[in-house]
């Protein structure tokens, strides 16, 4: 995320890159996928508007836990966006040692709106969304 905010990526430069190439003739599903707080700070009913113009699918929200969501959830599914959101499932020594079954609890407490699918991720060594060199 550093790295695209560096280098100028907004939500309207995104919407942009949507409609560019839904006009190429791209058809596949397109989700965004990022952090809640920039799409709250766009504020959420101009990016539903925005995004169905554009010809966004849905969103994956990393950080945004499911019983947070209900507003979101709502306008998505008011939208016809299909919407996935973080299962609990960060491990650490802390959480593993001295929380497992607060972790187990909230992963099987049934939610207000099921979403259509959830995310879900550790602690990998590398990848795209995560710095840590080292479990």
């Amino acid at each position: 995320m550093q790295i695209a905010l560096e280098h100028g990526v907004t939500i309207k430069s995104t919407l942009q890159m949507v409609r560019d190439a839904r006009k190429l003739g791209v058809r596949a599903p397109i989700l965004l996928m990022g952090y809640y707080n920039p799409l709250l700070s766009y504020g959420e009913e101009r990016l539903m508007k925005d995004c169905n113009e554009a010809g966004v699918n849905g969103f994956i929200i990393v950080d945004l836990p499911p019983e947070e969501a209900v507003t979101f959830r709502r306008l998505c599914s008011l939208g016809g966006y299909v919407l996935s959101l973080p299962l609990p499932a960060q491990h650490t020594e802390l959480t593993i040692t001295l929380r497992p079954v607060f972790r187990m609890s909230r992963l099987l407490r049934p939610l207000p709106l099921t979403p259509a699918c959830a995310y879900s991720a550790s602690w990998p060594i590398r990848s795209s969304t995560s710095s840590r060199a080292r479990v």
